[in-house]
């Protein structure tokens, strides 16, 4: 692992540990991991315990089932090749989420098996788009469980999923088409196109997108019904994966879209054709530059920074702050913003207005710079509150 400074912020993703064969559940001490720091010569200098985590004791019940993968008509088969894999997920309250990994040997189907679960709710769903090779015809896009299904487990249970390919099967053709520079610090960025109703949800990722004039990045396919058709930054993979960092573009408003049987109304003021074009060329993109201190003018790291056109509209914009409580927030619409800070456990502070013009964003008439940084204040409590989180035997919980 490289050198870190003393203040830098840590994320560890750890895969591949097998659990204690000794259950401890909530109302128990929980088990705990010491986090050691060393310096360049690896002398030890601290010494971190983590808080505590439970384990709780294995079920006795089995969810377990087979995927198969269908054209768009549900019935023929994808002749899928072999050595291809997918993702289950399942989640619930009592476990958080788990994943199964599904490997394709030469067929159509594959099974998956999630052993040792306790009675309850719990929820499956997949990646909204699954990709995998043919065996003839190369790579396809094929559709996922779009909302979280349920399943209330109270014996072993046998779940099948048909995983249908994205074609004229399932829907009727839309095309996205997109104009402008999507990139972000002058690298290319990769896009979401996604489409949403009372009925689904279809989304798709287009990689490294960049600098596109009126190019067709994705085609959904989407069964009769009122959707809302919009796009974005990628949202990072995974069940427990955050938010993505906030581009250098704004994502457009969605365009309203009317499905039925072959035709397709849109409210975009364009030709009823089935093609949508998000265009972000015109955009003004300007950087609001400041600070959020606390009373005495110190910095306050990891606070949320937010501004948004008090008078509606799209294009709201958001960022964080770093160890020191500075911030760039990226505003791509001109005109009167409200601007703001939050941080759990703080009152909130007053929202300030600027002014964003195309050579700039302006505070009380001056032009904000990285020298001369807007501030929001957020005022720090003199009180605090103290105490002990015991367990159900009275025992201090880290």
């Amino acid at each position: 692992m490289a050198i870190t400074s003393p203040t830098d912020f840590l994320h560890f993703d750890l895969k591949g540990i097998v659990n204690s064969s000794v259950p401890k559940e909530f109302g128990t001490d929980g088990y705990t991991i010491d986090i050691k720091t060393m310096n360049a010569s690896g002398v030890l200098l601290e010494t971190i315990s983590a808080m505590s985590f439970f384990l709780q004791k294995g079920g006795d019940f089995t969810l377990s089932g087979t995927a198969t993968i269908t054209q768009g008509d549900g019935v023929t088969g994808a002749n899928i090749a072999n050595g291809q894999t997918m993702n289950i997920f399942l989640g619930s309250p009592m476990t958080g989420p788990t994943e199964k990994t599904l490997t394709f040997t030469g067929s159509n189907t594959a099974a998956y098996s999630f052993t040792g679960l306790t009675a309850g709710e719990y929820f499956m769903f997949t990646d909204p788009t699954i990709t995998l090779t043919q065996a003839v015809g190369g790579a396809a896009d094929f559709e996922g469980l779009m909302m979280p299904e349920p399943i209330r487990l109270s014996a072993n249970t046998v779940k099948n999923l048909t995983i249908k390919r994205q074609d004229a099967g399932i829907g009727t053709a839309v095309t996205i088409k997109l104009t402008g520079d999507f990139s972000t610090n002058s690298a290319a960025d990769d896009v979401d196109i996604f489409a949403n109703s009372p009925s689904g949800y279809r989304m798709k990722t287009a990689g490294d997108v960049g600098s596109v004039t009126n190019s067709t990045v994705a085609t959904l396919y989407l069964p009769d019904g009122r959707w809302n058709v919009g796009m974005g930054p990628a949202m990072p993979k995974g069940p427990m994966a955050g938010p993505p960092s906030m581009p250098d573009w704004m994502p457009p408003m969605p365009v309203g879209v009317e499905i039925s049987g072959a035709t397709v109304k849109e409210n975009s003021g364009t030709a009823n054709d089935g093609i949508i074009v998000f265009n972000i060329a015109t955009q003004q993109k300007q950087n609001l530059y400041g600070k959020v201190v606390d009373g005495t003018g110190a910095g306050i790291a990891d606070t949320e920074v937010y501004g948004f056109n008090p008078n509606g509209g799209f294009g709201g914009a958001n960022t964080k702050t770093d160890t020191n409580g500075v911030f760039t927030l990226k505003i791509t619409n001109t005109g009167n913003f409200k601007v703001g800070a939050h941080k759990p456990g703080l009152p909130a502070g007053s929202e300030l207005t600027v002014d964003v013009r195309a050579d700039g964003v302006y505070y009380n008439d001056s032009k904000v710079t990285t020298s001369t940084q807007f501030q929001l204040k957020l005022k720090k409590p003199s009180y605090t509150i103290s105490g002990s989180v015991l367990n159900a035997d009275s025992k201090a919980m880290a």
